[in-house]
């Protein structure tokens, strides 16, 4: 098949292979692609306090190594020879940003949000060419941008889901009282449902072709050096590592077709994960 797993990296993500060099680190951190000669704590002071590091509709560089920034503008481009800095994707449907891909990334919690979330939620809406969906009991505390939305779920609703689509026959999917629950983030079990999503949730993921999962505690970058355009046009599962550590807990994403929101089911462990009260590191490399 022309498609396959490929991998990217995106800083905080916990990998076994070297750090990035300085310049790379800077260009995924920054607040646009284009951002790789700024520092990135300038670019994001840029972005946070909204001064426009070129002026709005000025040539730009898309290419990791182009010279000008557009925060808190995006560099939208139409062409190998044309690109501009804009708030939003031109009209003219012979941009490329037309004919992106659609994804959606979904961040599951329960109980109360941290602290960092106003950061968090910042570099989510950083990156206009992705949607996020918040699942949780409790909606955070912060203004809501276009690209991020909240959807509503309890623990409840989350088992009646993992019973009637999964077949799992796990009596209770529950927290420990308090905000702070046993994994520092989110109730262990639930992180091996994390490949499940896709199913999980398929009336919030339907018309994205692409779908995927993330930690509360990962600020992003620019997630499309993770996942740029040609990998989302020919590759069907996008994970941080290298082969063969196909799985990440902490950041994955998945062609939305039948075939590929499934891949969990072929697990010989599918089913002691879906009857198994216990966390059994699903969702990881090293698990089952």
């Amino acid at each position: 098949s022309r498609r396959g797993c490929h991998r990217s990296l995106v800083p905080g993500i916990r990998s076994p292979v070297p750090p990035l060099p300085l310049r790379s680190f800077a260009a995924l951190l920054c607040c646009d692609s284009s951002c790789i000669h700024v520092q990135t704590i300038a670019c994001m002071l840029a972005a946070a306090t909204h001064q426009t590091c070129l002026p709005t509709f000025s040539q730009c560089d898309t290419s990791i190594d182009g010279p000008g920034c557009c925060a808190p503008h995006r560099c939208f481009k139409q062409s190998p020879w044309y690109s501009q800095c804009g708030p939003a994707c031109p009209e003219d449907a012979t941009w490329e940003c037309h004919n992106t891909p659609s994804v959606a990334m979904i961040l599951a919690r329960w109980g109360n949000w941290p602290n960092w979330t106003p950061v968090l939620i910042h570099t989510l809406a950083a990156n206009h060419d992705f949607d996020f969906l918040l699942v949780s009991d409790v909606h955070p505390d912060v203004h809501m941008p276009a690209n991020v939305r909240f959807v509503n779920c309890t623990f409840k609703e989350l088992l009646r889901r993992c019973q009637d689509r999964l077949g799992a026959r796990l009596p209770a999917i529950s927290a420990p009282s308090g905000d702070t629950f046993r994994s520092g983030v989110s109730s262990e079990k639930v992180n091996d449902l994390k490949p499940m999503f896709g199913e999980l949730f398929a009336e919030e993921l339907a018309g994205y072709t692409w779908w995927g999962h993330m930690q509360e505690d990962v600020l992003l970058g620019n997630l499309s050096l993770f996942a740029p355009r040609h990998l989302l046009e020919t590759s069907d599962v996008i994970s941080p590592y290298l082969f063969p550590l196909n799985a990440s807990g902490v950041l994955m994403m998945y062609r939305n077709t039948p075939t590929i929101t499934t891949l969990w089911r072929r697990s010989a462990a599918a089913s002691t994960v879906l009857s198994t009260s216990t966390y059994q590191v699903f969702d990881e490399w090293w698990g089952p």
